[in-house]
């Protein structure tokens, strides 16, 4: 991609973002973002056909915890003055019409 395809497209994605960059911001971003492209395209070229597929990093089964039934919510509103309505949470009107 020549500069001045680069200097478009940097300059049509700040307008999407609705950011103002200077020309020499532009510059150096452009730069940073062809190093980073580099490094993209030199893990791409990496070849894995030969490694088996990593599901996790450590052989860890089961961490999850055990569900415990709790008291519901309904009788422990009561207890912190929580509004009911209908056996759902009544919450004040946060957004005006």
């Amino acid at each position: 991609m020549g500069l001045n395809a680069g200097k478009k497209k940097l300059d049509h994605l700040a307008w999407l973002a609705r950011v103002k960059i200077s020309d020499e911001e532009a510059s150096k971003l452009f730069e940073e973002l062809n190093e980073l492209k580099a490094l993209v395209d030199k893990i791409l070229e990496t070849r894995v056909d030969d490694v088996p597929p990593l599901y996790h990093p450590l052989d860890i089964k089961g961490r999850l915890r055990r569900d415990k039934p709790e008291e519901s919510l309904g009788k422990r509103a009561l207890e912190l003055n929580v509004k009911l309505e209908k056996g759902f949470v009544k919450a004040p009107r946060t957004i005006e019409d």
